[in-house]
């Protein structure tokens, strides 16, 4: 499974977190529990004690700091500015969220056979991908993400599947961007520098 964050690439079967233009950075096995975790429950604020419990085992009468040294030495893995957090937040005398840029995605197998076509996706700065259903053609572009990503490269993946206008194009694009919904695709280009 990996997560897609503003700024960075979390990877949960590899235990990696790819930032642009940085090495990538090794997160521990408790990290991956707690991200997956997290990641299970979108948008829900878990209490520290259930994280104790279903994370760490910990019996349910064990007062303890280790979700929060966790959290911090994951924030800093993850998050642009470690002390000002957008994904990973502590809400006081509640829990913690994990706030997601899209839902999780499984990680894809091996792609066998394709390498070619892949070469092909290859140096553009803007790709688009067409062609009937069913040959492939998501996976490839997944494949391309992944891989801008682990080479220190930041993608940015937009599903057009379903979206009738431009303006709903444009949405899209800003909203993968980072940038408010009603941001055109011209501005959130020209935010990007492409």
């Amino acid at each position: 499974m990996y997560l897609e964050l503003r700024h960075a690439l979390v990877d949960l079967d590899r235990l990696r977190v790819y930032r642009a233009g940085e090495p990538p950075d090794t997160l521990s096995a408790t990290e991956v529990r707690l991200l997956r975790y997290l990641a299970e429950r979108p948008r829900a604020v878990v209490p520290v004690d259930e994280l104790l419990r279903e994370v760490w085992e910990y019996s349910p009468r064990v007062v303890s700091r280790t979700v929060t040294t966790t959290l911090a030495r994951l924030r800093a893995k993850v998050e642009r500015v470690a002390k000002q957090p957008d994904h990973l937040l502590t809400i006081t005398g509640e829990g913690v969220e994990l706030r997601l840029a899209r839902p999780p995605r499984p990680h894809p197998g091996p792609l066998v056979g394709r390498q070619r076509a892949l070469d092909g996706l290859a140096g553009g700065r803007c790709v688009t991908v067409t062609g009937p259903v069913g040959v492939g053609r998501t996976r490839l572009v997944e494949e391309r993400f992944l891989g801008d990503w682990a080479e220190g490269r930041a993608s940015v993946w937009v599903d057009a599947t379903g979206l009738a206008t431009r303006a709903a194009l444009s949405h899209a694009v800003a909203r993968a961007l980072g940038l408010a919904d009603d941001t055109t695709l011209e501005a959130a280009l020209r935010a990007r520098g492409a």
